[in-house]
């Protein structure tokens, strides 16, 4: 796909979104990506692992009391969502796309919501290698401080997202490509 026409679907994308005189200086989707990579995996693997032997014992207790069959499958549905959680946080990852503009650093979910962080509120920016193939722009002083394992939450949840149409308080750019180019435009436009 040519560089122009990308430029055309992500302005087809912020559709009546752009700001006057913006002009989109960078753009990328997510990478691909392992669900169990990097700092993730682990975490993932434990809280599947806790879940299920909770679950279990809870279950197993209900056999020698008289629990009702209602609460076991509450239960099993908790830990259903518990395990699918990840998988749906990854799946949405993939749907998103990432734009720098010379007025914004800008996220596009999958969902087609919009979340908008102003150049000028940028008061931090780096990169952060997850794994060789999850290179990620935190973008913020309040995400740079997150540790690693959370930052395909803080990707999918941009921080201080709660308002619709509000700026965020941080982003991150998630298994991004080019992101030495994205870092570098994001401080000329800071040095500007």
């Amino acid at each position: 796909m040519s560089k122009e026409l990308r430029q055309e679907n992500n302005e087809f994308l912020l559709e009546g979104n752009m700001l006057p005189g913006e002009q989109i200086l960078w753009q990328s989707g997510t990478g691909r990506f392992k669900l169990l990579s990097g700092a993730n995996g682990r975490s993932i693997l434990i809280k599947w692992a806790i879940t299920v032997a909770v679950t279990l014992g809870i279950i197993g207790t209900s056999a020698a009391t008289e629990f009702r069959s209602n609460v076991v499958v509450i239960l099993l549905i908790i830990m259903g969502l518990i395990i699918l959680s990840p998988v749906m946080e990854c799946s949405n990852l993939r749907g998103q796309q990432y734009i720098l503009t010379n007025q914004r650093a800008v996220l596009i979910r999958g969902d087609r919501r919009i979340f908008s962080m102003p150049i000028q509120a940028i008061d931090d920016a780096r990169i952060v290698q997850v794994s060789p193939d999850e290179t990620c722009l935190l973008l913020g002083s309040k995400i740079t401080g997150e540790p690693q394992k959370q930052l395909r939450f803080w990707a999918a949840h941009p921080l201080g997202a709660a308002e619709d149409g509000k700026d965020v308080e941080g982003l991150v750019f998630y298994a991004i490509q080019n992101a030495d180019q994205a870092l570098r435009l994001v401080s000329q436009q800071l040095a500007a």
